[in-house]
């Protein structure tokens, strides 16, 4: 049987607006724990969340896979409720010793791959949308960033 095909979706700065809360890592030293509490205040990018729709709409199983630490899963849940974002499959990064690179290659590997045929993946940061192209997935950019 084939596996269902699935839209990979990032977060941060991908379908949600983190630029309020991105003073609490640009300073010295960071406040990493009031960067990821400080997500619930995030808004919704509504041209990314309009892609997300209309994927989910087309009948892909939505995977939000984000390297915000596991321990903020309740708070990243209340967010994505909160603006109505359904999705199939949430996966929060317990890999902080790996850089979101890696750490998605392996949850794509390990945990998405084995249930799923990834179809695209949705991201805005440099190193992670190599990741996905290098393993042969089309990976759409949404913010152009080259970092």
């Amino acid at each position: 049987m084939a596996k269902k095909k699935c839209v990979v979706f990032d977060l941060d700065g991908t379908l949600c607006d983190l630029n309020h809360r991105l003073k609490y890592i640009q300073c010295f030293p960071k406040q990493s724990e009031r960067f990821h509490s400080s997500c619930v205040g995030d808004t919704l990018i509504p041209r990314v969340f309009e892609l997300y729709e209309m994927f989910r709409n087309g009948g892909y199983a939505m995977v939000i896979l984000t390297c915000r630490p596991k321990k903020y899963e309740h708070l990243t849940i209340e967010w994505l409720k909160t603006n109505g974002v359904k999705y199939d499959v949430l996966i929060s990064s317990d890999k902080q010793e790996l850089t979101d690179n890696k750490a998605k290659k392996f949850y794509k590997e390990h945990v998405i791959e084995p249930e799923y045929e990834i179809a695209f993946a949705v991201d805005d940061r440099k190193m992670v949308i190599d990741m996905w192209r290098e393993e042969g997935i089309t990976c759409l950019d949404v913010a152009g960033n080259t970092h």
